[in-house]
């Protein structure tokens, strides 16, 4: 972790200027996370007791970088694993807001890559085992397998079971996506975000236009009016079921 700059008052605030946090792997060291501005104001009672109480959370410009590599594990894995031995436990966040940041995927075990833009996230009263409202805001540009881009705005209530992925869920999301020029309503529910179980419900209206899988082959998609419902789940072994 390097920042240029820090502000550490007794009160219970630290401000940072460009933040950067590394992942390492092979002995080589790649940005994870870097951010213009961290504002962070805790409280310094909860860690006496090692749990982190944060009031509010502010990253302003942040970059966030994910890779997958082709045995499934995340570049992030190390960083997690590293904080549960420290027995430090993050239990509450009142208010945590990120803003123009840009998040980009590389899946290199699925040959999936993505960049999110101009990406907003609202988390209101986060606690380890209650449902908290969120909204996520971005622009959404997919590489592989194909082109296309498009933006989403979505907001519904997540609980994160403690940080124990197989029973967390997101429910009551709502998604409205506008993607080839064509607005797109989408409801979702998702149980087991370790390996989710999708319960979605679509409304999407005259669509008509061509996907590109690559500079000489595209694809004709013609919608007039498409709802309907489905229950989809990944498996362990990244494949994807549907019940219609």
């Amino acid at each position: 972790v390097t920042f240029s700059s820090a502000k550490i008052s007794l009160s219970g605030k630290i401000k940072l200027r460009d933040l950067k946090i590394f992942s390492f792997k092979n002995k080589v060291r790649k940005d994870l996370i870097s951010a213009d501005i961290v504002y962070v104001s805790y409280k310094l009672i909860p860690l006496l007791r090692k749990n982190i109480s944060i009031n509010k959370i502010y990253l302003i410009a942040p970059k966030i970088n994910l890779i997958k590599d082709k045995n499934g594990v995340w570049n992030f894995s190390d960083i997690f694993g590293n904080s549960k031995k420290t027995n430090i436990q993050l239990t509450q966040i009142k208010k945590a807001e990120i803003k123009g940041g840009i998040i980009t995927m590389n899946d290199l075990e699925n040959n999936v890559s993505y960049v999110l833009k101009d990406v907003t996230l609202t988390i209101d009263n986060f606690e380890l085992f209650n449902e908290t409202p969120f909204s996520f805001s971005a622009l959404l540009k997919v590489k592989k397998p194909y082109s296309m881009e498009g933006r989403f705005y979505c907001e519904g209530l997540i609980n994160t079971k403690g940080f124990k992925w197989e029973k967390a869920y997101i429910k009551k999301m709502k998604i409205t996506a506008t993607v080839l020029g064509k607005s797109v309503t989408t409801r979702l529910d998702i149980n087991n975000l370790r390996h989710p179980r999708f319960k979605l419900n679509l409304d999407a209206k005259k669509i008509k236009t061509k996907l590109p899988l690559n500079k000489k082959t595209s694809y004709e998609l013609n919608i007039d009016h498409l709802t309907g419902s489905m229950d989809a789940i990944f498996s362990k072994e990244n494949k994807l079921t549907i019940n219609s």
